[in-house]
């Protein structure tokens, strides 16, 4: 089962509608929360690849499960909506990673004989950029090494 498989899988147990449609948004997706009704909107005239997808997917059902879906209120003040969207996609980005990238994951790749991010992330079915943003995380944490760093 792929991981895109499991985190639709994992929003139909959470009652998670993913909703997929072409939008002229720039944004990739979205989520909300509305009457203990969730749903997470995937923008298709901007998703390129399953892999870019399963991030994506990750990230909105990610806001969802840490709570961190914007109220309407915060729309009065751009500067405080600036700074919440920010910690709001950190908290999700994280949860994402935890969720499609564990740790384990990344160091079994690394045991392959793979030394490029784009050959380890074809291999774990993500976006080079979003491995390396796992790496990056996983690094901070402690737990693994940058290649050329300790």
């Amino acid at each position: 089962m792929s991981k895109l498989d499991l985190l639709e899988e994992y929003a139909y147990d959470k009652d998670i509608d993913v909703l997929e449609r072409p939008s002229r948004s720039k944004r990739k997706g979205g989520s909300m929360s509305i009457e203990g009704r969730s749903a997470v909107f995937l923008n298709k005239s901007r998703i390129e690849s399953t892999g870019e997808k399963t991030c994506v997917l990750a990230e909105e059902i990610g806001h969802i499960e840490t709570g961190t879906l914007l109220p309407c209120e915060v729309y009065q003040n751009p500067e405080y909506l600036r700074w919440l969207k920010e910690k709001n996609k950190r908290r999700a980005k994280k949860w994402a990673i935890e969720k499609i990238l564990p740790y384990e994951d990344i160091q079994r790749a690394l045991y392959t004989q793979h030394t490029e991010v784009c050959d380890l992330a074809e291999e774990l079915g993500v976006p080079a950029e979003y491995l390396q943003a796992a790496i990056e995380y996983y690094a901070g944490k402690g737990i693994i090494f940058i290649w050329g760093k300790r």
